[in-house]
């Protein structure tokens, strides 16, 4: 992934793996900043991954415009640092299977063109081709913890598992903590939420 952040020109990208409900399945990121912004992403269920995947066409916003556009995850993105982002579908056959995102400290303009070359390679070449870089699957996170917690919770609690991780988000942010240390916590009867 940090190849691939360096062919978009910066040093925080990453690729998220979506269902047919933009929802997250898994991630590669490239450091540790573009984690943080998915993360956000995946807690809020609001931002650039989920809406370019949703259109199936690129987006870019920068500024004060990422704050407009959303307005909980764009002020997050700000104090993380970043000014401007870019997602980029990644199209499979009849779907979207995933989303380039790309984020920058600077408020870049939208260079789509070149990041729009990145994103079509990463199809048939990285994720879905004969050729396909065995590494970049080591550096997906599938969240292992946060499905297992979920499934827990859905237990313990007797409800679907998508309320299940809804409340585990809603925890995490609320605490201003990390989602994989709620879950943990939910993992290992640190914290009941039943």
């Amino acid at each position: 992934m940090t190849s691939v952040a360096e062919a978009c020109g910066t040093n925080s990208a990453a690729v998220t793996l979506v269902d047919g409900g933009q929802n997250q399945l898994a991630i590669a990121v490239s450091d540790e900043r573009s984690r943080a912004a998915q993360e956000l992403e995946f807690v809020l269920g609001d931002g650039p991954t989920r809406d370019a995947a949703s259109a199936r066409r690129p987006l870019h916003a920068s500024g004060r415009a990422m704050e407009a556009h959303w307005p909980g995850y764009g002020a997050g993105l700000a104090s993380l640092g970043i000014a401007s982002v870019a997602a980029l579908p990644l199209p499979s056959q009849n779907s979207c299977m995933g989303v380039l995102t790309v984020f920058d400290p600077q408020p870049v303009p939208a260079t789509l063109a070149d990041l729009t070359e990145v994103a079509a390679a990463l199809s048939p070449i990285v994720l879905l081709g004969p050729d396909a870089d065995a590494s970049l699957y080591g550096e997906i996170d599938i969240r292992p913890t946060v499905l297992q917690a979920t499934g827990v919770l859905s237990e313990q609690l007797g409800r679907p598992v998508p309320d299940a991780l809804a409340l585990i988000k809603a925890r995490a942010f609320a605490e201003g903590i990390s989602i994989e240390t709620i879950a943990r916590q939910i993992v290992h009867g640190d914290l009941n939420l039943s």
